[in-house]
């Protein structure tokens, strides 16, 4: 099962692949950010399977994943392993076409 905690994040698109740090709440709440974008959303997990939902918003220039839209929201479902490790496809309203994938790595609780 996905545990709540802090998760490295790769993420890639046809277009470009990026990092981020992101953190999973009790509360079902998410937050983080990578260099170019800052997240928001919520996410529930049943068994090894999750979802989420994500909007993310620009905070400084440069190409991210899904090029240089500044708000996005993602729809993700995806699976864990372990609780440690997960990995997730989905697609953003504002390119629906655009395929997206991401791979969640747990960071240890210091």
């Amino acid at each position: 099962m996905l545990k709540n905690g802090r998760y490295s994040v790769w993420m890639r698109t046809p277009l470009a692949e990026g990092m981020g740090v992101v953190a999973l709440a009790p509360d079902g709440s998410l937050s983080g950010r990578d260099t170019i974008m800052e997240y928001t959303g919520h996410w529930r997990a049943e068994g090894e399977q999750f979802e989420a939902t994500v909007f993310a918003t620009r905070h400084s220039p440069g190409l991210g994943a899904f090029g240089e839209v500044d708000d996005l929201e993602v729809t993700l479902t995806g699976r864990s392993k372990g609780g440690v490790t997960a990995s997730c496809k989905g697609t953003a309203k504002q390119a629906p076409g655009l395929s997206f994938e991401a791979t969640l790595v747990r960071m240890g609780d210091n």
